[in-house]
């Protein structure tokens, strides 16, 4: 059962480091459209956050 939840953690730091790929790239079209991006780099900094936590 440890190999497991290990391999379980693992996933979860893939999941939330694939998170931070989508956040910046949408936060990179927010930009190019000109839009306002506060709020998603507040999102950003939240998932950052959250990967040093881990």
């Amino acid at each position: 059962m440890v190999l497991a939840n290990d391999i379980e953690m693992v996933r979860g730091h893939v999941r939330l480091g694939r998170r931070i790929a989508q956040q910046r790239e949408r936060i990179t079209e927010l930009e190019r459209l000109q839009l306002p991006t506060e709020r998603a780099f507040e999102l950003l900094d939240l998932f950052e956050s959250m990967q040093d936590l881990h």
